[in-house]
């Protein structure tokens, strides 16, 4: 079935759009029982400042500055689908990328390049020996791969992958589950080394002669569990164990524990044994392992100075290099994460600035600078999200999101999880912006489309809440039980609770309960408002579909088409027109229910009950847990939580327009079962969320192409959206914003005074430097002169000393040329010793090689001799061979001829000897049967000694093998000691050239000096006169230097009044910019109310023009009303919010320009301030002006719809209407009286039909027959909500609701406004054909009757009058 489903995507329709993972928020680790990460190097650098993490089902690459992510999906098609990622894998010399997944039945290795992340190769063989790959690594160069396959094979397997992929060897290491492999790793500086730790095994393997050889090692930790290791370039492999112990390899070769040292193992030795004396049972303490108290070490990376591991609670421990002491690595600083983050699982060093990314096993990715790791406290409080922070799991290890919405105004995504936390997301900027921690697990929420309040489920309420700046806070709580899910309205004035069985509408203003829906006989999953929140669709878990009519005329009612089933429903959803439900049962199908036909000529299937019968059913190989119905692509989304069989969370996708097609899109964006789905509200995003707490963020990849492509017809099928961007307001609490108001002024005070106490400091400074000045001034004056006067003694001293040192130099030349000659004739008598000598040389060697050349022409005269001899001796021997084969030629010829004789006489005595034989032979065999019996006992004994010897043979093969391997070793140490000894020797002869070098260079250098010596001396005599030089010119520098200061007091002076002008300059434009925008804004309301007031009165020439036409007349008054009446008023407050916001510019601007300079525009900031409060005083006063004038209207029309229904049934009290009735006496009981000013006759009337007739005037007056408390009294806007069942109004003489808080209200909810509008325009033309009946009844003409009744409306509805 799965395949089938995955053949089908080819057949897939794209017009609805491909979804496409765009933001993902959360972390998949997977911990075992050992605290050992499931997926093996799950976090790494792939870049300077990318940092690659499994991240649900797929790997996510994060810019580590931008915050911006790239993904790596798994692997989804037909011929591998990925179950999960097990490990990664990346090289840094060749940029790639290895994801191994786990596949059936083979697992499959995807290498990505790491910088466009496309796909370039895929490994899947039968080496793996399994459907899941533990661990592998790369070798430092990139060349190779090594990969461990898990059980049952645990193949261990090297790889060629720098040109084309191919196995090179393969290796088991594990030989039962219970002993599993948690780490490989090839060595860096010798790839040929490959370590493998696990429980139980720590082994090392070179690759030689084409097969992986071991390297003999022994930890003397046989039962330890190794979870952990790290290479450091050193040549030192460093080993973590369960037991909290750290190993040190070095050279291949055990050196001993790094941690615990012997100090801490003497101290807990002693702890321990103190506890056993104290103990009952002496037996326990015997076998209690010293290293039980120590954390496991569960990750190790290498740093500059040395490593870093990470153990439980968050525990960091840092070790370096210390060649000073015994032990080679110390521990120097230890560190906890501050936070219940959980245990510290993986970690990597990266970066420009060396970060230290951890992953910890509650999900969360944090990062610090190793710089300052060790600077920080005990507490680890410069530990930063890597992101953000993600849903925790709580005590029992849950972080399942339980429920997420999004809100229509404000761009942000709340979630609630089982860490009983409800958080609050940005999308746009990648960032957690609130979060609130409950005492309970919340249940499941709701957004308020206004994105200010949300609704939060516990087992025993609902809270509702308001969305603030900071923070989060408690607005009203609603007592209810059972509560499985709730749903604000799309209007957001109802909120839908399933408390059980059982839905109830609240008003989440008051809540108060509407309605109660009772119906179902188990728990509600999902529910849909429909028809302007007038409708309902709820689904049953029982398998039970049903339609609600919740604000009805008479009563609330369920509709009788409905659909019940046998088998359980575990999502549903469809269309707001209610035509069709999708829903999704437990036994994995998808069912399409048609509950209105779309063609006159389909006919809906229905029981004789009118439940519906189900018109397509489809299969499935997943558990639906949600499911959406996107209205704008005729689609339905479902969301996957297949727990049994570990399958990834997967979005599906279906079309279903004309029918739901068989063919979906398949998206697997989950590791484990999506817990919790929902839509943006234009239709674009999908946000999930999973067990592990992992949010992600999908949108429709041609999302903004097929919005242009359908243009105004797409908006119009999602019911109530219009296009519009998302607003910034934040709610703030008055008191908060008090308290930082006043914070404000505080320090703007302390700003004030501390600028005068800086300048009061200054002054006071700038005195005391010029009094040190004085006195500095004064003692180095005399100073100076002391010195001159030194100065002068030392240079007198100085000429007596080139006296003395002239004297000595001519001594010294002197005795240097007497020196020199005995020297030269030194070294002449040398050099013709040296000549004889070479000449003597000469000689011998030419004699040596006379005598060598005599000895070699010896050596070859006698070498040619005993070749000579040679070649005779030979020549004999092969000449006496050939007379010996003659002479054996003719003894076989002899031999022949006796031969053929000797035959027939032996065939003759063959057949008598043959009887005899075969009787003597008969009883030999008898007898050699039973010898054989007995040889075969002895051949069993013997083949058993032989097995012996040859297992004997094979371990001495083994040992003579494994000397060999020692010796070559021990052959090898002699070579590389001596190329050592070679190396040192060369450096030897290097440094003797080195010192004679330098030797030479002492005797320059001292000859050089000599020189200097002689420059010194001119020098010193110049010095001497620059100073003569330099003494008038100071006392010039000492008079400009006063002259400069006096001139620096001056402009600052001019500086402080340029400041003060500029200041009144920059005040004064933003007056005039104000004056000028202000002047702008009523030029262009001058212009736009004379362009209105034009087409006004064309339209209405025009409207007067088609009078005749009664029905098109009144059409086209209405269609005035609300163009000229109704749209002013909403452009009015458009105009008063841009109104607000052009005399909010300002002062934001002001307050920005002069932020920096606050002391001296406090004042001018004050009198924006109070102007501001003024504007929005104003503002505030038109918008109540603007809804007391809508409340008149909607009162006036409650009022005549109330005359009208009283009217009708006095009129059926009268009885019918015949000739012999009274019409005045019936005008009278109805309240209607003839006025003086009477229209013309009908007759009249009728003659009058041309587009000349003058405009009819009122001819009667209505007269409500109201009692007196109730005939002038006018009803609020809100008293549409303020009906029962039947239709009745509520008398509002009994509402004890203050008037000035429902203006109130109707001001704060436009949205309910327009909704009664439409109401009671339906009710209007109900009335009015209920009227024209009436009139046709009583003989009247309706036209002039709904003309008057029009013309009522337009007035104020002050009046009790009106002509007819």
């Amino acid at each position: 079935l799965a395949v089938s489903y995955l053949n089908s995507l080819k057949n897939y329709n794209m017009s609805g759009g491909k979804l496409a993972l765009r933001q993902s928020f959360g972390l998949t680790v997977g911990v075992s029982s050992h605290g050992v990460a499931t997926i093996k190097n799950c976090l790494t650098y792939s870049g300077e400042h990318f940092l690659a993490y499994t991240s649900g089902h797929h790997l996510t690459v994060l810019h580590t500055e931008s915050k911006d992510q790239q993904y790596i999906l798994a692997t989804h098609s037909y011929q591998h689908n990925s179950l999960g990622i097990t490990a990664v894998a990346y090289s840094h010399s060749k940029k790639i990328i290895a994801v191994a997944e786990k596949v059936e039945p083979i697992a499959i290795v995807t290498f990505y390049d790491s910088i466009t992340l496309r796909k370039k190769k895929l490994i899947s063989s039968n080496e793996f020996g399994s459907n899941e790959i533990r661990c592998m690594s790369f070798s430092d160069d990139g060349k190779f791969l090594i990969t461990q396959g898990c059980g049952p094979e645990w193949n261990l397997t090297l790889w060629n992958v720098e040109k084309s992929i191919k196995v090179i060897t393969s290796v088991k290491v594990s030989l039962t589950d219970e002993c599993p492999i948690h780490q490989i790793s090839l060595c860096p500086w010798d790839p040929a080394v490959i370590v493998v730790i696990g429980k139980t095994i720590f082994r090392l393997f070179r690759y030689t002669e084409g097969q992986l050889r071991p390297i003999a090692c022994a930890t003397r930790k046989d039962h330890a569990n190794f979870i952990s290791h790290c290479w450091i370039p050193e040549e030192v492999l460093i080993l973590g164990t369960e037991g909290g112990e750290i190993l040190l390899i070095e050279n291949f070769e055990y050196r001993g524990l790094i941690y615990p040292t012997a100090a801490m193992m003497s101290v807990m030795s002693a702890t321990i044994m103190s506890a056993h004396t104290t103990s009952d049972s002496m037996n326990s303490g015997a076998d209690h392992d010293i290293s039980s108290g120590l954390g496991p070490v569960n990750c190790i990376t290498a740093t500059s100075r040395g490593f870093v591991t990470g153990s439980v609670n968050s525990e960091l421990r840092l070790f370096e290099r210390n060649d000073e002491m015994k032990e080679r690595y110390q521990l120097e600083e230890t560190h906890r994460i501050a936070g219940n983050k959980g245990n510290i699982v993986a970690f990597t060093v990266g970066g420009s600035d060396e970060t230290l990314v951890c992953c910890t096993d509650k999900y969360q990715l944090l990062s610090i600078s190793l710089s300052t790791l060790t600077n920080i406290k005990e507490n680890g409080g410069s530990f930063d999200n890597m992101m953000t922070a993600f849903h925790l799991p709580n005590a029992k290890g849950e972080a399942t999101i339980t429920g997420i919405d999004v809100a229509l105004w404000k761009n942000i995504v709340v979630t609630c999880a089982k860490d009983r936390t409800v958080r609050v997301w940005n999308p746009s900027d990648k960032k957690l912006e609130l979060t609130k921690e409950f005492e309970d697990e919340p249940i499941c929420l709701s957004v308020h489309p206004s994105g200010i309040y949300l609704a939060v489920a516990f087992p025993d309420r609902i809270k509702i809440l308001s969305l603030l700046l900071d923070d989060i806070s408690l607005v009203r709580e609603i007592s209810a039980r059972s509560v499985g899910y709730i749903k604000y309205s799309k209007g957001g004035q109802y909120l839908a609770s399933a408390n059980g069985a059982n839905m109830q509408i609240y008003n989440p203003m008051s809540g108060a309960v509407v309605c109660t829906l009772r119906g179902h006989n188990n728990r509600i999953k999902s529910a849909v408002w429909m028809n302007y929140d007038s409708r309902m669709m709820t689904v049953g878990a029982e398998g039970v579909v049903f339609f609600w009519e919740l604000f009805p005329n008479n009563s609330l009612y369920r509709r009788n088409e409905h659909y019940t089933g046998s088998v359980p429903i575990s999502s549903g959803s469809g269309p707001t027109d209610g035509s069709r439900v999708y829903v999704s049962t437990s036994d994995r199908v998808i069912k399409e229910l048609t509950f209105v036909s779309s063609l006159p000529t389909e006919v809906i299937a229905t029981t004789p009950d009118g439940s519906v019968v189900p018109t397509k059913e489809m299969e499935i190989p997943y558990n639906v847990s949600n499911i959406i119905y996107d209205e704008s692509r005729k689609m339905i989304i479902m969301s996957t939580n297949n727990f049994e069989d570990n399958a990834p969370g997967t979005i599906l996708c279906a079309l279903t327009s004309p029918q739901l097609s068989a063919a979906m899109d398949i998206n697997p964006t989950h590791s484990v079962g999506i817990t919790a789905m929902c839509q943006s509200y234009d239709g674009n995003i999908i946000y999930t969320g999973d067990v592990n707490g992992c949010l992600c963020v999908s949108e429709f990849e041609n999302a903004f192409s097929a919005n242009a492509a359908a243009g105004k017809q797409n908006l119009k099928l999602r019911e109530g959206m219009v296009s519009f961007e998302f607003v910034e307001e934040v709610a703030v609490n008055r008191s908060t914003l008090m308290n930082k108001r006043g914070t404000i002024n505080h320090l703007t005070l302390q700003v004030d005074e501390l600028t005068q106490n800086n300048e009061h400091q200054l002054r006071l400074k700038e005195l005391e430097h010029k009094d040190r000045i004085n006195e500095l001034t004064d003692r180095y004056t005399t100073q100076l002169r002391i010195e001159r006067n030194k100065y002068d003694e030392l240079d007198r001293e100085r000429s007596l000393v080139e006296k003395d040192f002239k004297k000595r130099v001519k001594a010294l030349e002197r005795k240097q040329i007497e020196e020199l000659r005995a020297l030269e004739l030194k070294y002449k008598t040398k050099q013709t010793a040296e000549e004889n000598r070479h000449r003597l040389l000469k000689e011998e060697i030419e004699t040596a090689h006379k005598r060598w050349n005599e000895e070699n022409h010896i050596l070859v005269e006698s070498h040619q001799k005993y070749l000579q001899e040679l070649t005779l001796e030979y020549e004999e021997k092969f000449l006496g061979e050939q007379i010996a084969s003659k002479e054996l030629s003719h003894m076989k010829e002899h031999l022949m001829v006796t031969h053929e004789t000797y035959k027939v006489d032996t065939e003759n005595d063959g057949d008598r000897e043959v009887m005899d034989m075969k009787i003597r032979y008969e009883t030999r065999l008898q007898q050699e049967e039973e010898n054989g019996l007995e040889l075969m006992g002895q051949h069993a004994l013997m083949k058993k000694n032989l097995q012996m010897l040859s297992k004997d043979s094979n371990l001495q093969k083994e040992e003579i093998k494994r000397l060999k391997d020692k010796e070559n070793r021990l052959y090898e140490t002699i070579h590389s000691l001596e190329k050592d000894i070679h190396s040192h020797k060369k450096e030897i002869r290097e440094r003797e050239e080195t010192i004679t070098d330098k030797e030479k260079r002492i005797f320059d250098l001292k000859k050089k000096n000599q020189e200097l010596e002689k420059f010194r001396f001119v020098l010193d005599y110049k010095i001497k006169e620059l100073k003569l030089q330099i003494a008038p010119r100071e006392v010039e520098i000492a008079t400009m230097s006063k002259q400069i200061e006096e001139m620096g007091l001056e402009v600052e002076q001019y500086n402080r009044s340029n400041l003060a002008l500029n200041l009144m300059i920059d005040e004064l434009k933003l007056k005039l910019d104000g004056v000028r925008q202000e002047l702008l804004h009523q030029t262009n309301r001058f212009d736009h109310n004379v362009s209105l007031m034009g087409r006004f009165k064309r339209d209405l020439q025009e409207s007067w023009g088609l009078r005749a036409d009664r029905d098109h007349f009144k059409s086209l008054i209405v269609k005035m009303y609300r163009v000229y009446v109704q749209d002013d008023s909403n452009k009015a407050g458009s105009t008063a919010a841009q109104d607000k916001k052009v005399n909010m510019e300002d002062p934001q601007q002001v307050f920005n320009r002069d932020r920096e300079q606050l002391e001296r525009s406090l004042d001018s900031l004050r009198r924006c301030t109070k102007t501001d409060a003024m504007a929005t005083k104003r503002d505030l006063g038109k918008m109540i002006r603007e809804g007391v004038l809508l409340t008149k209207e909607l009162n006036t029309l409650r009022k005549n719809a109330r005359n009208l229904q009283l009217q009708k049934k006095a009129i059926a009290q009268v009885g019918p209407i015949n000739a012999q009735t009274d019409v005045s006496e019936l005008m009278e009981f109805l309240g209607l009286k003839m006025s003086s000013t009477q229209g013309p006759t009908p007759g009249k009337n009728s003659a009058q039909t041309g587009d000349d007739a003058p405009m009819p005037n009122a001819s009667m007056i209505m007269n409500p027959p109201f009692p007196p408390g109730s005939a002038s009294g006018k009803y609020p806007r809100t008293a549409a909500l303020k009906t029962t069942f039947d239709g009745k109004l509520v008398d509002p003489a009994k509402s004890t609701v203050n008037k000035n808080r429902l203006t109130a209200i109707s001001r704060n909810d436009q949205w309910e406004a327009w909704r009664e509008i439409q109401i009671q325009y339906d009710q209007m033309k109900v009335l009015e054909e209920n009227l024209t009946a009436i009139c046709h009844t009583l003989g009247l003409d309706p036209d002039r009757v709904i003309n008057g009744i029009d013309r009522t409306l337009g007035n104020d509805g002050d009046g009790d009058d009106g002509d007819i």
